[in-house]
Order: C-alpha cells, then sequence, then structure tokens
C-alpha cells in the first residue's frame, strides 16, 4: 500500500511503523527493541485466514461419509498423506517408480490392518471381560454384605430374645427364692 491521505490523516503500511520502532536507540545507543525486530517478521508471515483448516475440515468432511463413519484415525491419517502426496506430485504421478520396497509394503498392509483389528477386538473383549469381572466382584460383595446384615439382623433378635428369657429366670428365681425364705420362717 502506498500513503493515502484521507481528511488529514496519513496512513502508512505496518512496516513503515516497524522501521521507526527499530530505529529506536536507548541511553547506551543500543537498539531498543531488539527482540521485537526478530518477532515481527515472524509475526507478519502468519496466515490471516483459515482457509487451509476449512479445507481440510471439508476434505474430512467428503471422507466420512455415512458408510465410513468408523474409520479409525490411522486410516483417516493415511487417506489425508495420500491425497496430499497425490497432490503435491500433480504431473509427475505417472513418473512414479514402483520399488520392490512399496510392493512389499503394499503386500503386507493388510495383514497389518488384520492384526491391529485383531488386537482391538482382543482389547474389548478383555475390557468386557474385567467389566463383567469387577461387576461379578460387586454383586458377591453386595449378596455377602446383605447374608451380614440378615445375619445381624437375627442375631439382635436372639439376643433380645436371650435377654428377655434371663429378665423372666431372674424374677423366677427371685419369687423362688423369696417364697423358701417364707417356708423356713
Amino acid at each position: 500500500m502506498k500513503e493515502q491521505a484521507t481528511d488529514k490523516t496519513t496512513y502508512h503500511r505496518v512496516d513503515h511503523y516497524g522501521r521507526n520502532v527499530f530505529q529506536l536507540r536507548d541511553t547506551s545507543g543500543q537498539p531498543k527493541f531488539m527482540k521485537l525486530q526478530n518477532f515481527i517478521p515472524c509475526l507478519l508471515t502468519i496466515s490471516h485466514g483459515n482457509a487451509d483448516v476449512e479445507r481440510s475440515l471439508s476434505h474430512n468432511k467428503n471422507v466420512l461419509t455415512s458408510e465410513r463413519s468408523s474409520l479409525s484415525l490411522e486410516v483417516l491419517i493415511g487417506l489425508r498423506l495420500t491425497k496430499d502426496n497425490v497432490k503435491n506430485m500433480k504431473a509427475n504421478l505417472h513418473n512414479i517408480s514402483v520399488t520392490q520396497q512399496m510392493q512389499d509394503y503394499c503386500r503386507s498392509a493388510s495383514a497389518k490392518y488384520k492384526k491391529r483389528k485383531e488386537e482391538e477386538q482382543r482389547q474389548r473383549l478383555e475390557g468386557k471381560r474385567d467389566k463383567t469381572r469387577v461387576e461379578k466382584e460387586r454383586q458377591d460383595a453386595a449378596e455377602a454384605m446383605e447374608k451380614l446384615n440378615q445375619d445381624k439382623k437375627s442375631m439382635s433378635l436372639k439376643e433380645t430374645e436371650v435377654r428377655e428369657k434371663e429378665k423372666e429366670l431372674a424374677e423366677l428365681l427371685k419369687i423362688g427364692e423369696q417364697s423358701s425364705c417364707k417356708s423356713y420362717h
């Protein structure tokens, strides 16, 4: 942009102000804002838009259709890398040399995928088993607590019965002693 004058206000480009700031010196004659001098050019290289991010999200939306909604993160990353590499090669796609190593990778890809799926399935099953085992332990503990509470109630009732019986016997004994004392007198 060139200097534009409107209503006594003069506008300048950002680098114009940067130059003025960079010329400022401290009392010892050293540049006053040395770190800022390195920082501002970096700051000016930052994109002002988010078109790349939007494009990336749009691509992900196109890849994750309703039929492909269960793609794992690894597969999605692989698809993105493949698309980005093909896009970067543009006209050179016909010049790709298919090496033995590339062929070996392609042959082993299916086996690696199956192995990863089996591992995920095994982990899910182990998680379910662990969950089932923990739930069974909780249920067993709850049943044991219930049995202990029932035993406690039963023992409490028996204790009450024994105390009542003890009181009855103590009264009978007292009555018996009183009557035997009267018969001796």
